[in-house]
Formats: structure tokens, sequence, C-alpha cells
């Protein structure tokens, strides 16, 4: 029989070739997870939009560079020439007013039913004979400063925002349809304009989205500008959508997009930012339901519990479907829902009581002391027990993110609020992007079409 010292130099020897192997393949673990973090589209097949981008600037400033070629509008065919006049002095209201030569011809680009007129407008300078002030004609109603018109500037805007087209690929567009070449320093400065001229409109709408008793569906993504992180958050209703990009996503932003007094029944998912949420707050139950699914994976008791808290859930869900379909009615959804309710709290309190399991232990915790908000929406009309409809609005800005990469400027990330807004907006209420900016353009005290029943 081998004594103990013998028996201990065995397992000394076995112990030391685990801990070589295990030494081993950390090692190759961490080089394969150094190797992963560092592809990027120039060194692997991943696209651009995987490109790590560091939060510092690199020392250039924005727009043309030193050395490159500049780009000048230049001034096209004219299809017809107008001529601006005035009956009487704006200032005085005397008919008596006297030429005095005219500003240079003001050359405007706008879309018509067969493609894309263009025209010059004269506008003539006068002198009052009364007030001997001089004056310049107006353009026509409808037309700003700018040399394209109200139906140009909205479909440019359409196509950078609702159709996430880039900068070059809109001025390509433009040039194959209508023979008209701009540069993507013009594409920048219609969104601008169009985002002032709109940025009244946004207010409005949240203020009244944040007025209204609808029940709110919040969520946040984040979001690149200038080399920074940012945030986009969201609150969506049935009928008005709301984007505003923040430096973070801390309850301090949080007050600075909803206020401080925000109090409106509202669905979340679980983050810290939102847990002083007292009244009329419903946990998304989709996002805790995908935490079961990752306990039921799991061995042992973890394994266990997950999975009878799954199938419990799954279960509120179908109940729930039943109500929606009008299957079953509102006293049978409660019924049922008292079940499933205790059913659930039972299967939280084994999982508390799983001290071997911290993880399983604390998630457990967490949900029984927010237990009462995971059925907020069967008391109040109208809420839903999962935050879907934030995260569908919140889709098509992903998409954009990861196509432009994100803004560049304060100014870009105020166009994508602004844009997405309205165009989350009136999909909800059935309406045209493009005719709707198109409108607001031509005339400043439009409004947003009322929601379809």
């Amino acid at each position: 029989m081998p004594n103990d010292i013998e028996i201990l130099k065995t397992q000394i020897d076995q112990l030391t070739k685990a801990i070589e192997l295990l030494t081993k393949a950390n090692s190759e673990l961490r080089e394969e997870v150094r190797r992963l973090k560092g592809q990027n589209s120039k060194n692997s097949s991943k696209p651009p939009s995987h490109n790590y981008k560091a939060n510092k600037p690199t020392g250039k400033p924005g727009g043309g560079q030193v050395g490159h070629k500049g780009f000048q509008r230049k001034r096209l065919n004219s299809e017809f020439i107008q001529t601006c006049s005035l009956d009487c002095c704006p200032h005085c209201g005397s008919h008596g007013l006297e030429e005095v030569g005219n500003l240079q011809p003001h050359q405007i680009l706008e879309l018509v039913d067969s493609g894309i007129v263009i025209g010059d407008y004269v506008r003539l300078r006068y002198r009052c004979t009364d007030c001997r002030r001089k004056v310049s004609t107006p353009l026509p109603k409808g037309f700003s400063r700018s040399p394209y018109g109200p139906r140009f500037q909205a479909m440019i805007v359409t196509l950078t925002s609702e159709l996430h087209l880039s900068k070059a690929q809109v001025t390509k567009l433009v040039k194959s349809l209508y023979q008209v070449h701009l540069s993507d320093g013009t594409v920048c400065s219609i969104e601008a304009r169009v985002a002032a001229a709109l940025h009244p409109v946004y207010d409005e709408l949240l203020e009244s989205g944040l007025a209204s008793k609808d029940v709110k569906y919040i969520d946040e993504t984040s979001w690149r500008e200038q080399y920074r992180t940012q945030y986009a958050w969201v609150f969506a209703t049935k009928d008005t959508v709301v984007f505003e990009i923040l430096e973070g996503r801390s309850r301090k932003h949080r007050h600075l997009f909803l206020g401080v007094d925000f109090s409106a029944p509202c669905v979340t998912d679980r983050y810290c930012v939102y847990s002083d949420f007292l009244d009329n707050h419903q946990h998304c139950l989709a996002h805790i339901l995908r935490n079961f699914h990752a306990f039921s994976e799991s061995s042992g008791i973890p394994g266990i519990v997950g999975k009878a808290l799954e199938k419990q859930l799954k279960a509120v869900f179908a109940v729930w479907h039943s109500f929606k379909a009008g299957r079953i009615d509102r006293k049978t959804l409660l019924s049922r829902m008292g079940y499933r309710r205790r059913q659930l709290y039972d299967w939280l309190m084994d999982g508390i009581y799983s001290f071997d399991n911290k993880r399983l232990h604390g998630f457990c915790s967490h949900l029984i002391q927010d237990f009462g908000k995971m059925w907020t929406f069967l008391r109040i009309d109208g809420m839903e027990p999962t935050n879907n409809l934030a995260e569908r609005c919140l889709r098509p800005l992903v998409l954009w993110r990861k196509k432009s990469l994100g803004t560049k400027s304060a100014r870009g990330s105020r166009f994508v609020s602004i844009m997405s807004s309205l165009t989350q907006t009136l999909r909800l209420r059935c309406g045209s992007l493009l005719d709707f900016v198109h409108q607001s353009l031509s005339n400043p005290d439009v409004v947003l079409p009322l929601p379809t029943s």
C-alpha cells in the first residue's frame, strides 16, 4: 500500500498538469478574444459599421480640407423668368413707388409633376416717394432664400431620413434623375434648413405627447456623435413618437427628456434609471421572459427553476393574447392571471432560496421586490405587458446608425431627432413625410394630421 506521502505527490503532479493545461487554454482564449476584438473592415470581412472609433477627435476640422478643390453651385439654364413687383410700400402703405433697379435674379429649382423646373425670379427695388425708404420685392409665397423649392427640399430630407440614403447616394440619384449636380454640403444645408423649419412642430409634438394621458413606452439606444457615445431616447404612444439624442442615459438625462415630474403610465425595461417610477409603471415581460429562458439553459436547480418560470410566463402571454383576440372577457382574464401570478411568485421564492447560485438568487430577489410592476397592465386599460412599441420605433433608428455610423455634429443629431420623430409619428397616423415637409415649408402654420381611428 502506498503511504500518504506518495498519494499526495501523485495528487500534486495531477494538479500541476491540470494547472498547466488550464493556463495554456486560458492563454489561447485570451489571444482569441484579443484577435476578435481587433477585427475591423480593414483586416477582416466585417463591414465598416463594426469599426470602433475612439472617443477622441482626430485633430482635423470638419468639412472640406486644406488643398481640396472647392465646389460652387453653377447657375443653370432657366425655363422661365418671373418679375416680382410691389403695389404699395410695406412701411407706410403708399402707392407712390418708383423703381430704382433690381437685385440679382434668384434661381429656384423645384419639383413638379413632369419632373423638375428651373426659374429665375427678378426682385425689383423701389423707393417710396412718401417715406423715402428703399424696399425690395419679396419672393413669392412658399419660397425662401434657398435656391431649392419646398418640394425639392422635402424630397432630399425624405431620402436621407426616412429611406436612410447617404449624402453621396442622394447626390448621385438627383444627378441621374434630373441632371442637377448637388454637393454633400448642399444636402447638409438643406437638412439644417428643414430641421430649423420643423423645430416648432417637434417642440409641439414633444409637449403634447408628454401632456397626454396615453400609456408611454420608453426606451433608449446608443448613438454616435463626433467620436462620442450618445444615447437616443424615445417615448411612444398609440399615435405619437418622440426621439431626442442626449449625452447619456442616466436619471439626469431622463429628467431632461421626460421632465422631473413625469408620472404618466409607462412601460419600460428593468434598467435602474426607471426604478423610481412608483405608480402605473409596468416592467416589460418580454425582457423578463428572455431572462427566464437564459436560466432554463443552465443545469441543476437554476435550470429547473428557469424552465418553470419560463413556462408560467408563456402561459401569461397565452392568456393575454386570448383576451386581445376577444376569446375571453376581462373577468376571465383576471381570474386566470391570478392563478399564473401565484405560480410565478412561488417559483420566484424557490429561486430566492437557491443560495448556492448567487445569480439566480439576486435575480429572483429583485423581481420579488418589484413583483407588482409585472402586473400593472391588468389594471390600466390600453397598456401592453411589453415594450415592443418603443423597440419597433427604435429599429429604423438603429438601422440608420449602422449605415451612417452616427452624426458629426449637434446639428446633425438634432436633424435625426426631429425627422425620426416625424417619420414614426406620421407612420402611426397614416401620413406621408414627403407631403408633410412640403406643406410645412410652404405654409409654416401646417399641423400634423390627426390620428386615425
